[in-house]
């Protein structure tokens, strides 16, 4: 590394010209190493015409190519300006043909306001020296001090010709006598970043895209908000972990926007395939809001100048996109009463309220692998029987069929698996409330003295869901004894068990 020696001036100094150079030289030295750290070697974006390189179309063919004008810096920190475009003829007889060619952009220093002393001849010198560029063209590159704009593979046609230079038709794999830009280097421009305020904002808008989509998808499984829950959280990720640019903020919001669209596609989808599902999205006015949102907010993105105005307006329209959202699918957010007449197997994941839980475990005792898994007994049970029984609940059409345990008085035990300590549980048992309103007795671990009140009585629609809840300080273990306990002589009917535990 160069070491600097700053200048230091004190009375009496000889103010010579090698004095003044050298304290230039001293600025400039700094520059280029502060241009090598912290912004490498490549073509600077965002000034002038970014020195594009293209073909000069004439017609009957052309190989001259146009340069336009631009900045780069050289791997020694050195700018290279640029200042007008430049022309350059390629001359294929240079060239040992077939030949891949460089045009490269080189610093130059030009001479310029020569004064000399009328008085004394001897006094004389250019007092100036313009900080510009060269443009190349060379079959090799010997050295590191130049930077490629471009390069081309130049070959001969069947009758050995070369008749014109052109722009790529595929960018990723140019063709010969086409303009390649693949191994262009390009430095990053500073820019505008984000403010702590804005940084917040952005996080917290991300953090709710993050939660709305994750409890959609739990309500219904749509690919397209698994999609939208991990654009979001990249996004987030990329605001509060690297120094994005202001006006890379839009790069953010276009995928959301994109995968907004396919979620409608999907909803859609979802409705066609099954009668019982018509009109659960399309229908809804807040369908319509959620459709109109998107678009608008494509429209907006497409606007996008680069102003606070414009990325405000952006983000209101996203903002508007997930309150639709998140009404759309509060449908599928029940509540505590919901779950007695829930009339199919119960989800992965239950949205209760502002609650989420997922499924632990499950129990089907028509399933002999899961019985023993679970550790089923019995004490002191009479006139056990384990049937199947077809019912309805009630508000439904559709018949469901499981296998019931019947028992008078004594106990059925089992284990409860794949618990995580200290949260919340909830265990919902299907029962058949044939002979209805009577009470169980739950335990679950060191929890007893529990109440499982089977209300009500129907002879027609005998399904009931049922459930009791278990504080998170009771769930110790990972995995817990449960029994079901009747006094003596009551009959207690039930299927299918689902456990569940509180998400955080």
């Amino acid at each position: 590394m160069e070491q600097f020696r700053k200048p230091n001036f004190f009375t009496g100094l000889p103010a010579t010209p090698k004095l003044f150079n050298e304290v230039q030289d001293y600025h400039l030295s700094k520059e280029n190493f502060y241009n090598v750290i912290f912004r490498g070697a490549g073509i600077v974006p965002g000034v002038a015409d970014e020195l594009k390189v293209s073909p000069i179309k004439k017609k009957g063919g052309s190989l001259s190519v146009e340069i336009a004008k631009g900045f780069a810096i050289d791997k020694k920190g050195r700018g290279l300006f640029l200042y007008d475009a430049v022309t350059k003829t390629i001359d294929p007889k240079k060239y040992d043909l077939p030949a891949t060619i460089f045009i490269i952009l080189r610093y130059h220093e030009v001479p310029e306001d020569f004064f000399q002393d009328p008085k004394n001849t001897t006094y004389q010198g250019y007092q100036r020296k313009l900080e510009t560029a060269t443009v190349e063209i060379t079959d090799r590159i010997t050295d590191d001090s130049c930077i490629e704009l471009a390069r081309i593979r130049l070959e001969e046609d069947r009758n050995e010709e070369i008749k014109a230079i052109a722009m790529p038709k595929d960018i990723a794999k140019p063709e010969s006598n086409e303009i390649d830009v693949r191994f262009v280097t390009w430095v990053r421009s500073a820019q505008s970043g984000l403010s702590p305020y804005l940084k917040d904002y952005l996080a917290s808008i991300l953090d709710e895209t993050i939660k709305v989509a994750n409890a959609a998808y739990d309500a219904v499984n749509l690919p397209g908000l698994r999609e939208l829950q991990t654009f979001a959280f990249n996004a987030r990720m990329l605001v509060q972990g690297s120094d994005i640019a202001f006006r890379d903020c839009i790069y953010l919001f276009s995928p959301i926007f994109d995968v907004n669209k396919f979620i409608l596609q999907e909803m859609y989808d979802y409705e066609r395939k099954a009668e019982e599902k018509k009109g659960v999205f399309t229908t809804k006015k807040v369908f319509s809001d959620y459709r109109n949102t998107i678009y608008e907010m494509g429209d907006k993105i497409k606007d996008f100048d680069g102003s606070f105005e414009k990325l405000d307006a952006i983000l209101k329209s996203h903002k508007r996109t997930i309150e639709s959202l998140r009404t759309l699918f509060s449908k599928f957010i029940i509540n505590w009463e919901d779950i007695k007449v829930w009339n199919t197997d119960f989800p992965p994941v239950l949205i209760i309220g502002n609650e989420r839980y997922t499924l632990a475990d499950y129990i089907d005792f028509g399933d002999p692998e899961i019985v023993k898994a679970h550790e089923v007994n019995f004490k002191e049970a009479e006139n056990l029987t384990n049937q199947k029984e077809a019912s309805k609940y009630p508000g439904s059409t559709q018949e469901v069929i499981d296998k019931k345990i019947t028992y008078h008085g004594g106990s059925i035990g089992f284990t409860i698996n794949n618990l995580i300590k200290r949260r919340k549980l909830i265990l919902i048992r299907r029962t058949d409330i044939f002979h209805g309103n009577y009470d169980v007795e739950v335990t679950i671990g060191s929890s007893t003295g529990l109440q499982m009140h089977i209300e009500g009585i129907d002879q027609k629609n005998r399904w009931r869901n049922f459930f009791i809840q278990v504080d998170e300080e009771m769930i110790d273990a990972n995995s817990l004894p449960c029994s079901f306990i009747m006094s003596q002589g009551n009959k207690d009917t039930f299927g299918k068990i689902w456990i569940y535990q509180l998400l955080y």
